[in-house]
């Protein structure tokens, strides 16, 4: 297991779903994904995921926590647009940093839109990727909680892709929703 990125895949979805998040939530969360972190290692890895573009937020010291960077942590989103990134010099770690941006996208983007068809979006995104890393991908964000998985047609309804995630509750996808039962 690839525990670096599996953490950092993880703090990510802290981020993507909070807006004040102080060290012990922080981890809290993590203990959940068997991850015990130091201050140092949580400052690295947020750093890293600011320099990536995908995390927008800065610590206050009146909060003792992270929060949004325009400092609206009411309505404000730790997670936004993905901007450009600061890519390092070093070639391995460019490769890196590209390799979480796209890991956080497939998570936003594909499993939290729940696309209808994720093969083909990664695809037309990440057109000289195989499908061993696609593989690979979608593997390591099961690690984390993020699924997608392929239902059959049956009788009981179409098939599809069906998605889950921390925070998505009992609802049925999209695709099952919209079958007619009777």
């Amino acid at each position: 297991m690839d525990n670096k990125t599996c953490r950092i895949l993880c703090l990510y979805d802290l981020f993507y779903t909070g807006r004040i998040i102080s060290f012990r939530d922080i981890n809290d969360h993590m203990k959940c994904y068997g991850f015990e972190m130091c201050k140092k290692t949580i400052y690295r890895d947020i750093q890293l995921l600011k320099n990536a573009g995908i995390l927008h937020v800065c610590y206050s010291q009146k909060l003792k926590a992270y929060i949004p960077v325009d400092g609206d942590f009411m309505y404000g989103f730790c997670i936004g647009d993905f901007s450009p990134p600061e890519f390092p010099e070093s070639q391995n770690q460019r490769r890196y940093m590209e390799r979480i941006i796209r890991l956080c996208n497939v998570m936003e983007q594909v499993i939290r839109s729940e696309i209808e068809d994720p093969i083909t979006w990664y695809h037309s995104n990440y057109p000289r990727l195989s499908d061993r890393t696609r593989q690979r991908d979608f593997e390591l964000l099961r690690k984390v909680d993020y699924y997608i998985t392929y239902e059959s047609e049956d009788e009981f309804g179409p098939g599809g892709y069906y998605y889950d995630y921390p925070g998505r509750g009992p609802e049925a996808p999209a695709w099952q929703r919209a079958y007619d039962f009777d």
